[in-house]
């Protein structure tokens, strides 16, 4: 476990995994040095440089960040599989190869039919709070959820700290919903040095 890339842990924290493929549609396309996604109505510039990882690789991380995050918590295990089929992983971008530590972005899309009491970017991340002190982990949250409008679309942010078998990851989770899905932007980085890159990509974010 301890040879496991870190982001697979901080990454599922927030959502499973939708196990399925699903059409090109669905899962966006990379374009110009831009994630474009016509179905849930975003685009966004991509880090330069940077390693974009495919639906299978995807998949197979998320999958190993199932038994991680439960361990033997068997209701957690049961809610994070209970929500699967509500979920979409439509995007993952990293810093390094996969197995070398290194920062990430990952965009994420939930169905939230199941849960109409969440309607807002700032309730869905209250509630993703909670699923992670559930988990367990040495997590911290040094402030309070806060908002910020980007092109003219208001996200909320959360910002967290994590303490997995000694090392440190920081994370910004931006969120909002939109027609009943939320739109998760996972920022996760080891150090500082590589925040500027991950926020000036979200900052190209548009949404129609």
């Amino acid at each position: 476990m301890k040879n496991k890339p870190l982001y697979i842990v901080t990454v599922f924290i927030l959502l499973s995994f939708q196990g399925n493929l699903f059409a090109q549609e669905i899962l966006g396309r990379v374009e110009d040095e831009k994630y474009i996604n016509t179905i849930f109505g975003f685009e966004l510039e991509v880090v330069e440089g940077w390693e974009i990882q495919d639906e299978q690789t995807r998949q197979q991380l998320m999958n190993v960040g199932v038994d991680i995050v439960a361990g033997n918590k068997e209701e957690l295990k049961d809610l994070m599989e209970e929500s699967v089929a509500q979920n979409f992983t439509l995007f993952l971008q990293t810093e390094k190869p996969l197995g070398v530590p290194g920062a990430s972005m990952i965009i994420l899309v939930e169905n939230l039919a199941a849960a109409p009491h969440i309607t807002s970017g700032e309730s869905y991340l209250e509630n993703a709070k909670l699923l992670m002190l559930s988990a367990g982990l040495d997590y911290e949250f040094p402030k309070d959820i806060y908002s910020e409008e980007i092109n003219g679309t208001t996200l909320y942010i959360m910002e967290g700290i994590l303490n997995y078998s000694g090392k440190i990851v920081s994370q910004k989770y931006y969120c909002y919903v939109r027609d009943g899905f939320s739109h998760n932007f996972i920022l996760s980085y080891p150090n500082t040095e590589s925040l500027p890159a991950l926020e000036k990509s979200i900052r190209t974010l548009k949404t129609y």
